[in-house]
């Protein structure tokens, strides 16, 4: 993954999960990447702002589960869009970040 690329990804937990499109993927744009003490990691922004439990979702932050590039598995976390400006420090924020989803990165789409 890189930035700028915009990716889909199929969510497998919860596997209740409906995305605005009334399936179960999410559509968005690497914005940010770092990497820290805590592990790779990739700042998302969603195409659409999704409704998720207690959270209006902009942005999330992505960790692979695996280090197979080809079959990508993430760990997917929610982040407030304030704490997008401090997305550098990750390892400052790490702990502050709420684990919500699993998912994999299906591909690349314009």
């Amino acid at each position: 993954m890189h930035i700028n690329q915009k990716i889909r990804i199929l969510i497998s937990e919860p596997w209740d999960f409906i995305s605005y499109d009334g399936g179960n993927r999410l559509y968005g744009t690497i914005c940010g990447f770092v990497k820290a003490n805590a592990g790779d990691a990739y700042l998302f922004k969603t195409d659409k702002t999704i409704k998720y439990g207690e959270f209006d979702i902009d942005y999330l932050v992505l960790q692979k589960r695996n280090l197979d590039d080809i079959n990508i598995i993430v760990n997917i976390c929610y982040i407030d869009n304030e704490t997008t400006e401090e997305f550098e420090q990750f390892d400052e924020i790490y702990k502050e970040l709420k684990f919500i989803m699993i998912g994999r990165i299906e591909s690349e789409y314009t």
